[in-house]
């Protein structure tokens, strides 16, 4: 029984990683609406569980009003009117101080703290995605290469952190935190983004330089990795194992882009910084 259940879980995970890798990467490529709409449902859900998990941990979010600012915050980053960006963050933290007026569940400060963390941390973090995507200066194309570069760096070092942690791994990384990551496997991890990056310049030879590609391999080895860590501190602090069940096999899409949170910023502030994004 617990063979076939082994064997279910995993063929869950490779029918999501069939549709969903094919999915992102088309999206990326295509931009535009397509990629608008690819990464708003990303961010949602992914507020979504964050909530949940707050839940969990006995606060109660202000819900509605943290959407509606994911939503709209996702599209302003979107249309690169960053300007509006502030009124909109001010709108929001007045309507969830006023919202948390009457509730009557909860500690007020631990409501009003997880809704505005989560919607800001999310939106600011998975908006710069569409910020790199559709602001990058030269050929429009070159905007969702960058982005598919991000997202196989990442899978490649997931994956290498993953099995090499399981062949090689003995010191445990972070036990505390995550009690399965060990440090030979965050090395390795490491290891398959710089490969990665190597194979990125490559490809975008002439368009990003040798730089360019070894900063996204740093990133995502090193401050993608943290991330992880993050979000496990996450569910650690409320006794979940994923933070929901909603791609099989997988956990959440808050566990599948927990890298990506934290990547996507440190990228779009770097190609800020030498000049490559608006």
């Amino acid at each position: 029984m617990g063979e076939k259940v082994k064997l279910s879980q995993h063929a869950s995970r490779i029918l999501v990683a069939v549709v969903g890798i094919p999915a992102l990467v088309v999206s990326a490529w295509l931009g535009g609406i397509f990629f608008l709409v690819v990464v708003e449902v990303i961010l949602l859900l992914c507020l979504w569980e964050f909530y949940r998990l707050a839940q969990k941990g006995g606060v109660y979010p202000i819900k509605i009003p943290g959407f509606l600012f994911a939503g709209l915050g996702g599209y302003l980053f979107f249309c690169g009117v960053l300007g509006m960006f502030i009124p909109l963050l001010l709108i929001y933290l007045i309507m969830i101080v006023l919202w948390g007026l009457w509730q009557k569940k909860g500690s007020v400060l631990a409501n009003l703290t997880v809704s505005g963390f989560g919607a800001i941390y999310l939106t600011l973090f998975l908006g710069s995605l569409l910020l790199i995507r559709e602001n990058f200066k030269g050929d429009y194309w070159l905007g969702g290469m960058v982005v598919i570069f991000t997202f196989a760096s990442i899978w490649i070092c997931d994956t290498f952190a993953f099995y090499g942690g399981k062949a090689m791994g003995k010191k445990l990384l972070a036990p505390s935190i995550s009690p399965k990551k060990t440090v030979e496997g965050a090395v390795l991890g490491m290891l398959g983004a710089l490969l990665t990056s190597l194979g990125g310049w490559f490809v975008l030879k002439g368009q990003l330089s040798p730089l360019d590609c070894l900063v996204v391999g740093l990133v995502v080895g090193s401050i993608g990795q943290l991330g992880d860590l993050v979000e496990s501190k996450f569910k650690r602090a409320v006794g979940v194992k994923d933070t929901s069940d909603i791609l099989a096999g997988h956990g959440g899409f808050l566990d599948r882009f927990d890298s990506l949170a934290l990547t996507a910023p440190t990228l779009y502030l770097y190609f800020w910084a030498v000049g490559r994004v608006w």
